[in-house]
This record gives C-alpha cells, structure tokens and sequence, in this order.
C-alpha cells in the first residue's frame, strides 16, 4: 500500500498549518520550515519593506520578537540596511519635507559631489569619530579648495543626519558636535566694490555701447540689488506717484532636485529682512525704470506675455518675453569689461601711460558697489542694513570698512572741517 507523501512547505512560503511538527502553536508573523528545520518571524521595517528574523528554535524566534518589540515600544527602529554615511545622509535628506526647496536642492547637489563617492562617506556611521569629520572637512578645503563657509553649509546636512540616528537610538554621541573649531581656517574672496570713477567710466561705457543693457545695470548698482531681485523686477512693484519700489521676492534659475529640468522659479525671501521697500529719487533711474516699462510692453505686444509662479509684466526681458537668466548677465558683463579695457589699453599706448583697467566683476559686484556708495554717502548702518535686505549688521557693516580710497578721503575731508568747527566753538566759549 502506498503512503501519501507528506507536503513540505515550499521555500518562501508559509507554511499550510498553524503550528509545527513538535504542535506548538505559531502566532501571526511566524512561521516553520521543515526542510530547514528553521522558525522565522516577518515583520515591516522602517522603509515598509518585510525584514526577516530567523532562529533554530521558536524559544530563540520569541525572544527575538521581544527585542523587536521592545524596540519599537522603545521607539528604537533597526537600522536595516542604513549603514554607511551616505546611507544615513540619503535617509535625512529624504525625510525633510520642510525645508525650502531652493535650500533643500543645495544639500543634494552637495551630497551628490563631495559625499557619496568619498572614503567618509563609504564609511559605517555609527564609527565615525569627531576626528574623521575634521579630517574630511579639512580635505575638502585642501584638495577641493572648498571655503570654510562651503563646509559650514555641508555641515548643516551632516550634522543633523547624525542626530537622526540618535533620535533613532542606532548612536549615542553626535561627532559634528564642535567640529567646526577643528576646521582650517581659509581667506574669504574680496568682494570687488568698483571705485568711484570706475563706476562712472563703467557705466559710461555700457550706454554707448551696450545700450540695451544699462538700464538693467544701473538699477542694479544704484538699488544695491540682488540679481535675482533685479531681474525679477515687475511693474506692479513700481509706484511712479510716491517713486517707491516694494521688494517681496526674487528670481531664480535653477534645476531644482527631483525636476527634470532648469527653469525660473519665484523665491520668497527666507527672513523678513528680504522683503522691504526702496525709494528712487533720481531722475536718471526714474527715466531708466520708464524706458524698461515701455521696451517690455512692446515686447510683450509681440509675443505675448510670460508668467512665473503667479508673477507676471517682468521689466527686464529679452525679445523672447522671458526675463534674462543671472549667468547671462555675468557673461554680458564680462563682454562690457573685456570690451572697455580693450579701448582703455589702446589708450593708454598711445598716450604713453598705464592703462586703468576694469576689473573682473559678476553680478554682485554691482551689488557690492552700489552698497558701498551708500556706505560712503553717509547712510546710517541700520538704514544700510534695511536698504541691504541683511538679517545680520555684521555683513553690513563690511560696507563701511571696505570703502574705497576715494570715499575715506573724502570722509576725512568731512571730520577734519567738523572738528575744526567743534574746536573753534570750544575756544569761542572758553573767551
């Protein structure tokens, strides 16, 4: 007579009856395998992904389930398959919905060039030392010539990411905790602020020359304007009857993380120091405004008119009705100052001198400049610091120290006369 042969649980899948061969009973998540002889527990980790306990005995399975569950009591997680740095940045990175998107792509792009291919971030998190952070801080500023305000930035990712993994009990000290004071020290690039004849002569050139383009410019020094704040321009900012410009946003070009591609995109200002009003009270830049006004109504007669996030009637556009990119403008101005020293070194052989040549500048040293002849002006700091859009009077006050020569001579000029009226007052009432 033949036996029907016993069914045996195929590999994978749970077993048919509740309990196995010894008749224990097998609770919900547990499972038996005869041809292994082996119990396993199948639970959801955090990712929502089936992890899998196995053990030789349900006796050893239980506890192990007690550990899992204490855990989550506990609200400590596993830590699955996070381990290297990278892992866990990825992981924080992932989670931070909040945070400005603008912000947020930084991180990523950060992430992406310095971390995922690097010996720190190959490395398993939970031994990472306080030394191992400066150490690989220190080597991006000696062979990426990174700036140390570069690191800070990468430290506002990192540092934060190895908090997640102590909130989640998988570590209990934090090694970017000062780390910063073990990071060298590196010379911040000096902001070019043009002198007072540079700028004339700069400025000079661009309306003979590069016509198109010197309403742009000049607003952006006299404003002191970010570029994006400048080319983000509309006319429903302008008010021609009080001759105010209210600043609530600034525009940006940029391949947001997760996008397809680049494209302009509305930033609202991170503080409320971004948003704040300017007066244009001279009649040159009033006439510039109207000139942009009327150039960018008739280009959008032809081709309509563009929106961006909800904004529309942009002043600083190209005949395609879209506003000008901020690398365009750096490479327009790097065609005005290539184009100017070429003359002014004509000049100056034929006249046997030495040339004054204009130096590099991008689009923030028109801010720079602009700010720096408020500076010079006599500006208070904290109008300054209103006019600049600054959370911080300590980046203001630069402007002040970094006035050009010609403007501290010329506030010299102004003490000596004030003292000598003080002093002549003085001996005036002491007769």
């Amino acid at each position: 007579m033949k036996t029907k042969k016993k069914s045996t649980p195929k590999k994978g899948k749970k077993a048919t009856l509740r309990k196995d061969i010894y008749g224990n009973i097998l609770y919900p998540g547990e499972y038996y395998y005869e041809s292994k002889n082996s119990y396993e527990y199948k639970y959801k980790d955090i990712f929502g992904k089936t992890s899998t306990k196995t053990a030789t005995s349900l006796d050893e399975l239980r506890k192990l389930e007690v550990i899992l569950q204490a855990e989550k009591d506990s609200k400590i997680t596993s830590r699955s398959k996070i381990t290297t740095v990278s892992d866990l940045i990825r992981v924080y990175l992932n989670g931070k919905k909040t945070i400005e998107k603008t912000t947020l792509t930084g991180y990523w792009g950060n992430y992406e060039r310095y971390i995922v291919d690097s010996w720190f971030g190959h490395m398993n998190f939970a031994n990472v030392l306080k030394i191992h952070v400066a150490n690989f801080y220190n080597e991006l500023i000696e062979e990426k010539n990174l700036s140390k305000n570069t690191i800070c930035l990468i430290n506002n990712f990192i540092s934060p990411s190895f908090r997640l993994a102590i909130d989640s009990r998988w570590i209990n000290y934090n090694p970017c905790t000062l780390v910063m004071r073990d990071v060298i020290e590196t010379e911040q690039k000096e902001k070019i602020a043009l002198s007072k004849r540079q700028q004339k002569v700069f400025l000079d050139h661009t309306r003979r020359l590069f016509t198109g383009y010197y309403n742009l410019i000049n607003c952006t020094v006299y404003f002191g304007l970010r570029i994006g704040e400048c080319l983000g321009m509309t006319e429903d900012e302008l008010n021609f009857e009080t001759k105010r410009l209210d600043l609530k946003h600034q525009l940006i070009y940029k391949k947001l993380h997760g996008e397809p591609k680049t494209r302009f995109i509305i930033h609202k200002p991170k503080t409320k120091n971004g948003i704040r009003y300017l007066y244009f009270k001279d009649p040159e830049i009033e006439r510039c405004l109207n000139e942009q006004i009327e150039y960018a109504q008739y280009v959008r007669d032809i081709v309509g008119d563009v929106e961006i996030d909800g904004c529309r009637n942009f002043l600083f556009v190209t005949s395609t009705g879209k506003p000008m990119t901020p690398n365009s403008v750096n490479r327009l101005l790097d065609r005005i100052v290539g184009s100017y020293n070429k003359v002014e070194l004509a000049k100056a052989i034929k006249e046997n001198r030495a040339a004054e040549l204009l130096p590099h500048l991008s689009a923030h040293s028109l801010r720079h400049t602009g700010l720096t002849r408020m500076a010079e002006s006599g500006i208070s700091p904290q109008t300054l610091q209103f006019i600049a859009g600054h959370s911080n009077i300590n980046i203001t006050l630069q402007y002040y120290v970094h006035a050009t020569n010609d403007g501290i001579e010329e506030d010299m000029e102004k003490y000596a006369a004030r003292w000598n009226c003080t002093v002549i007052e003085k001996v005036n009432e002491d007769a």
